[in-house]
């Protein structure tokens, strides 16, 4: 399995790639993650499923809410917090 870190912060991408330049399957760009994604992103999103800042703010005006309404929908609400369940996004604009 192969690992990608991609950011467009020069910054952050020569930390990454010396911290991670002993591991192969690690691989470390500078470019617009939009820009080079094939199939999947992984996003810091909080526990509650909230897209609505930093990067994930950036994917919800790119992919619209149906992420976030989909992860939203994954959680289970109990009187004891809240527990994610994980969830599948179709990539369509509403979630699966």
């Amino acid at each position: 399995m192969q690992l990608w870190l991609v950011d467009i912060n020069p910054i952050l991408v020569k930390a990454w790639k010396s911290t991670f330049y002993e591991f192969s399957n690690v691989n470390v760009i500078e470019a617009d993650i939009l820009s080079i994604a094939e199939n999947t992103i992984v996003s810091p999103a909080n526990s509650y499923g909230f897209m609505d800042g930093g990067i994930d703010q950036f994917y919800t005006d790119y992919f619209g809410l149906g992420p976030q309404r989909s992860t939203s929908k994954s959680h289970c609400y109990t009187n004891r917090g809240i527990f994610t369940r994980g969830c599948q996004y179709s990539g369509s604009n509403e979630p699966s």
